[in-house]
């Protein structure tokens, strides 16, 4: 049984059956669950049927018979942690979509020339993700048209740990040329100089 970030904490509960295969009635047994702490001592966590834990280890269970007083062998479960998360290294950002294209360059500069850019992130994963941009958009690739910071959030879809967000800085330079006046000369003028 596995706590990770979609399942922070377990319930163990379990089924009681006496040794003839009936069910117990509420009351007619009681439970003890142990686990160990740091130190390695055994300490009593639960006397209720359920238990509720949210870290790893080894929780044991014994349950007495109210009327007979026999105990049930001990059963363990072990308790296993995944929170396996993601890792963004980097968002890269293209003045193209296709980025087979020979003429797809790198760049965070929106121009004149490249009205649009591209952010495709570098994702680290061992398991599928899913993605979560600032914009609301939910693929790998996002077109942006507008300076601005961009974040971006990843999301294991087996552990369902995300990153922490991820940002990616996006300016603008569209300085052009002004024409301030355009002077006219007779070709005469042009001659003599």
């Amino acid at each position: 049984t596995v706590l990770d970030c979609n399942n922070p904490e377990l319930i163990l509960t379990p089924v009681i059956k006496d040794s003839e295969g009936n069910a117990y009635a509420e009351g007619d047994i009681t439970y003890v669950w142990t686990t160990t702490d740091e130190n390695g001592d055994i300490i009593i966590i639960g006397t209720g049927k359920t238990i509720t834990v949210t870290k790893e280890g080894a929780y044991e269970l014994q349950v007495i018979d109210a009327k007979t007083g026999c105990p049930s062998e001990k059963q363990v479960v072990n308790i296993t942690k995944d929170t396996t998360t993601p890792v963004i290294t980097n968002i890269i950002s293209y003045t193209k979509e296709d980025l087979d294209d020979p003429k797809v360059e790198e760049s965070n500069v929106l121009t004149c020339a490249n009205p649009v850019l591209y952010l495709n992130p570098v994702i680290e994963s061992t398991n599928g993700v899913t993605y979560l941009w600032s914009t609301g958009e939910t693929t790998k690739m996002i077109k942006v048209e507008e300076a601005g910071t961009y974040t971006l959030v990843v999301t294991d879809v087996v552990t369902g740990c995300s990153t922490e967000a991820f940002k990616c800085e996006i300016t603008e330079n569209k300085t052009y040329p002004v024409i301030k006046e355009v002077n006219s000369s007779n070709t005469e003028d042009m001659e003599d100089e």
